[in-house]
């Protein structure tokens, strides 16, 4: 999946690649940076906090923000969404 992203990627298929990876399992944002080649603090701020504002994501760990293992999970909403 990843090695067919050639390019920069506009930022809805950007969101729908974090979606399908946070699908196939639970990814901290250093993961989801490593993976994508971003910068942490940009995958965060522009969109992992307001895909989860959006309902798109969720926190591993919702009761602690700042759980040392809190990982980003797609939620059902977000994969339904991505196969229409």
């Amino acid at each position: 999946m990843l090695t067919e992203q050639t390019g920069r990627l506009d930022q809805k298929a950007l969101r729908q690649l974090m979606i399908r990876l946070c699908a196939w399992r639970p990814l901290t944002g250093e993961e989801l940076a490593t993976l994508l080649n971003k910068k942490r603090d940009y995958l965060r701020n522009k969109h992992l906090i307001p895909m989860v504002r959006e309902g798109q994501l969720k926190l591993r760990y919702p009761e602690t923000a700042k759980h040392p293992h809190q990982a980003y999970v797609a939620t059902e909403i977000a994969q339904e969404d991505r196969h229409e």
